[in-house]
């Protein structure tokens, strides 16, 4: 028998006896969650004769480094057996376990949950159990008031029980396609999916949408990284919704009945009748996929402005002699057979895993302004400092990049350099463009392995609008001053002072580099650069080179690059009407560092 720890010992304490809280067991161990779980009773203030009854039974699980870990609250077999929103799927779950799959969630801060919404969730040993509970009675009062999603709150889609992980369904949605799929008044047709394995799971990108007629309504836009990868080709079956199909109140269909009561509910068409259209292209003894479409809006209660797109397995529909009797083996006969057999009304739909990968979905967690991803950025040279900005630039959502570079990538270059051992040899530009179409499925990357200007006059280097340069190298400054640019663009030279300590960054805008400008305001910190490390003994390219190397570890240039991308971001926002040179130096104080700081020649902060 495991020992209940002291604070949770405590925490029961306090929590069992709270107003409308009684607990019905002991705590017990359960070696197969690795959590203690408790029975428990709950009261509410809820409508009366409604969705919720007054008393409901639940079992508490609470990990065992608590007050940290995981709270969750599973309603009893017997219990609540409705699927509400901010629940999953409250399937009866394991026969092995006595509470059913539909957790609450008690976390988000929805304003249903008045009690606690407006605080963040208490961490103390008799404080955070006693606020779930709380929190879960507010739960069933907003539950039973039909108010779990209140207007103005981020909407929430049904949890679709999904039992097979190794296929995903990849769509291309934004509010260009929807306005597209609104034009149509198509409600079925058939679609064109190319997977690809990685890992241990199977992708299906959509790449071609289809009515019921054969004419294409959509083809979404997948850059080259996507396309190459995609190979065999299947075809599936979509059918649009006018709203998510939902058994009240929030619970996703599992059986073909309850898709089908969804889908009454919303259209004129049953979904037995929209499938029909389209059945006789899947009479191959396989089974297919259904993508159920249907709008979401960003908020609840506020416009629609973009189709989710949610996969299912197609039963395999009858074919060759499948039939029923009376009828024959076509189309007729097969369909009586599908809908009075093969779809029957108590067959579980085996819903399927579905993400959006259009760039304003893959870019939530942090993306640029508008005008910085939109630029056209040429990137001269891609070493340490060049593949490390043009890393942070590119994951967070710079669209168009061109990087240019002739040299290959080294052994010594890995210390500082965001590529690996398997692209020594490789021509940096070339790894690194590949490098980065991995980390940005809708960036366009064209490596360039040349030098600056190139030789060949017809390489694209005049549509850009950003040209960044991070060579260090004077004569590539000379070279962009004396290029025939065709019209105006932004200039932005990057560079490091040693051991990374400064970083200088020039920017100008306008037809020519101002390379004389760049070298008379330069000038004098290079002169301080020498003086401060005059006595330094430069690192050497391994035993017996006689050439000097950059001195700088990688934890500097990087620090040092992420505050160049910041100024570079800056500078694409608001161009500067006169040239300017920005100077950052890394501050420390007894030897610790302490951040990075704007600053003037003086030596005072900028």
């Amino acid at each position: 028998m495991r020992r209940l720890p002291p604070a949770l010992h405590q925490a029961s304490a306090v929590t069992d006896g709270m107003p409308g809280v009684r607990f019905l067991s002991d705590w017990q161990w359960n070696e197969a969650a690795r959590c203690y779980q408790v029975r428990c009773r709950l009261s509410a203030a809820v409508v009366e004769d409604g969705p919720i009854p007054a008393m409901t039974e639940w079992y508490v699980s609470v990990d065992p480094d608590y007050p940290w870990g995981r709270i969750e609250f599973h309603p009893l077999k017997s219990g609540l057996q409705l699927t509400f929103q901010h629940q999953s799927y409250n399937g009866l779950g394991s026969p092995d376990l006595p509470y059913r799959e539909g957790k609450i969630c008690l976390t988000l801060p929805t304003q249903a949950l008045r009690r606690g919404a407006l605080k963040h969730e208490p961490y103390s040993v008799e404080g955070r159990l006693a606020w779930y509970f709380e929190r879960a009675q507010d739960w069933l009062i907003a539950a039973s008031h039909d108010a779990l999603a209140l207007p103005g709150e981020s909407f929430e889609l049904p949890d679709f029980p999904v039992e097979r992980r190794d296929v995903r369904v990849v769509f291309n949605e934004a509010a260009e396609s929807f306005a597209l799929w609104q034009a149509s008044d198509g409600l079925v047709g058939t679609v064109e999916l190319s997977g690809f394995e990685q890992h241990t799971q199977r992708f299906l990108l959509t790449t071609r949408f289809r009515s019921d007629k054969g004419h294409i309504i959509y083809e979404p836009c997948w850059e080259a990284q996507l396309r190459v990868r995609a190979g065999t080709v299947e075809r599936g079956v979509w059918l649009r919704l006018k709203q998510p199909p939902v058994v009240w109140p929030w619970q996703a269909p599992t059986t073909w009945d309850e898709l089908r009561t969804a889908v009454r509910r919303q259209q004129r068409q049953t979904i037995d009748q929209l499938v029909a259209q389209v059945a006789h292209h899947f009479r191959d003894g396989r089974s297919h996929i259904l993508l159920v479409g249907f709008p979401l809006p960003e908020k609840v209660g506020g416009p629609a402005d973009q189709l989710h797109w949610q996969p299912l397995y197609l039963p395999v529909l009858s074919h060759g002699r499948q039939s029923i009797n009376g009828f024959r083996n076509n189309e007729v006969g097969y369909w009586e057979r599908d809908r009075r057999i093969v779809l029957k009304e108590k067959r579980m739909n085996e819903w399927l895993a579905s993400e959006n990968w259009a760039a304003h979905e893959v870019s939530t967690r942090g993306r640029l302004p508008n005008p910085v991803a939109g630029a056209r950025v040429l990137l001269l040279g891609a070493g340490a400092v060049g593949s490390v900005v043009a890393e942070q630039l590119v994951r967070a959502g710079l669209h168009e990049l061109t990087i240019m570079d002739g040299d290959h990538l080294e052994i010594g270059n890995l210390v500082r350099h965001s590529l690996g051992l398997k692209d020594v040899g490789a021509m940096k530009a070339t790894a690194l463009a590949d490098h980065l179409m991995d980390a940005a499925p809708h960036a366009r990357i064209v490596a360039l392995a040349d030098h600056f200007p190139p030789r060949d006059p017809g390489l694209p280097l005049d549509s850009s609008s950003v040209v960044l340069d991070c060579t260090s190298d004077d004569l590539v400054l000379h070279k962009l001053a004396t290029y025939p640019w065709p019209d105006e663009r932004l200039f932005i030279s990057l560079s490091l002072g040693y051991y990374a300590r400064r970083l200088f960054c020039f920017v100008a805008r306008g037809r020519s580099f101002p390379a004389e400008d760049f070298h008379r305001r330069l000038a004098p910190w290079l002169k301080r650069e020498r003086s401060e490390y005059a006595a330094a003994e430069l690192p050497r390219d391994g035993r017996g080179c006689w050439h000097p190397l950059f001195p700088a570890r990688a934890d500097d240039v990087w620090l040092m690059s992420a505050m160049a991308v910041k100024q570079v971001i800056a500078s694409i926002a608001r161009p500067p009407d006169q040239p300017e040179l920005y100077v950052f130096e890394q501050t420390e104080q007894d030897g610790v560092p302490t951040g990075v700081r704007h600053v003037e020649l003086d030596g005072q902060d900028g």
